[in-house]
């Protein structure tokens, strides 16, 4: 959005470093992979990454035309979509197999939680969401076959992980994950209230809306921060989950911005949540009393604000965490919702009132290249001159 040029030989020359399905990370001074042990949300994050260039520039030289390790971009994003059908990835209880197993070894997924492990409603979910936007860029191609195969795949897992992993109720509202046993490992984490409502909450009937939003205000949300962790989860007071970026001391930053997302996408009363998001957010903002977003934060006692934890683990002073902030206002308060393989323009709910923060956002980029500025007011948003 502010440097598209610098963002697309950052996305070449990393990706071009090496296989990210594979290791921890890549080594940016090296062009190489490097971290060792695999990562399992990798792939939704190079999704994620690709995905928001190109909605935003509509790149498509990049999407086409300019080759990484042998195949087009527009050809790995797909990959990426599919990579859960790879057979290392089959669950192995037949009643589940349209769950992707990731397996059982917790540094592959939040290092300090491990329960969190195999078929996880987060990344079940988000390839629901990389399968659907695929499907809507091959329906811009033409490509119907495509778009349809790649669609009635989605419908297929998104079935599945509702019907599998939900845990229903007054006391429910989150997920369990399916372990090789057939048995369901609930796990009362912030990471499938924020992963699973950006890629399927138009699928979610009323009521399962209702519970997600009532778990996290009940048992992740906290007066200026949450946690990442609920208390109440069974291995919540281990000594090694004692960590405040996954569990219940703290939070990553970053989850706050995207459980605002949740919150927004949510609510049966679409301006209700929306004005849910706005409170939280705003709430949150105490912890930028600590300086730039780090890793984490540590929660204090009563009303306190959080601060920020750098000990006993070693976490970072500086992260990029408040990128997600800036992502959830322009997307959902202001609307700015570009869309994989679309030239025109699109907002979120534009007819949802914005009384919250009314107000005007300045040179925003357009996938048709054009520049405008996002007018917000009671009214909703909508695009207007600048």
């Amino acid at each position: 959005l502010l440097d598209p040029v610098w963002m697309r030989g950052f996305l070449l020359w990393a990706l071009g470093g090496g296989k990210f399905d594979n290791n921890l990370f890549v080594d940016l001074l090296a062009n190489e992979p490097g971290g060792g042990y695999w990562y399992a949300f990798n792939t939704v994050s190079v999704f994620w990454m690709l995905e928001g260039y190109l909605s935003v520039t509509n790149d498509r030289e990049l999407l086409y035309g300019m080759p990484i390790n042998g195949e087009s971009v527009s050809e790995l994003l797909e990959r990426l979509a599919t990579n859960w059908t790879d057979p290392r990835w089959s669950s192995t209880s037949p009643a589940h197999k349209r769950l992707a197993d990731y397996g059982g070894t917790a540094d592959n997924f939040l290092e300090c939680i491990p329960t969190y492990v195999h078929t996880t409603a987060a990344l079940q979910a988000q390839n629901v969401h990389m399968l659907r936007s695929v499907a809507r860029l091959r329906e811009v191609e033409q490509n119907i076959s495509a778009a349809a195969r790649l669609r009635e795949l989605s419908d297929h897992v998104a079935g599945a992980m509702k019907s599998q992993l939900y845990v229903a109720g007054p006391d429910g509202g989150f997920f369990g994950t399916v372990y090789p046993n057939g048995s369901l490992v609930t796990v009362r984490t912030c990471l499938d209230f924020m992963y699973v409502p950006h890629a399927i909450s138009e699928d979610m009937p009323p009521e399962q809306r209702r519970e997600m939003v009532a778990f996290f205000n009940r048992e992740l949300r906290t007066p200026h921060w949450m946690r990442a962790l609920s208390r109440s989860d069974p291995i919540a007071q281990d000594a090694e989950t004692r960590r405040s970026d996954h569990g219940y001391t703290g939070a990553f930053s970053a989850w706050p911005a995207l459980s605002a997302q949740s919150l927004a996408l949510l609510a049966a009363d679409e301006s209700q949540g929306l004005s849910a998001a706005v409170v939280f957010l705003r709430h949150s903002a105490a912890a930028t009393a600590n300086g730039p977003y780090g890793q984490m934060q540590r929660l204090r006692p009563g009303d306190q604000p959080p601060f920020k934890d750098l000990l006993p683990k070693g976490t970072r002073f500086l992260a990029n965490c408040g990128g997600a902030f800036a992502d959830v206002m322009l997307r959902r308060l202001f609307g700015y919702l570009p869309t994989l393989g679309f030239e025109e323009p699109t907002l979120w709910r534009p007819g949802l009132s914005r009384a919250e923060l009314a107000g005007r956002l300045k040179g925003v980029r357009l996938p048709n290249g054009s520049f405008a500025d996002i007018c917000a007011d009671v009214a909703g948003v909508r695009f207007c001159r600048p």
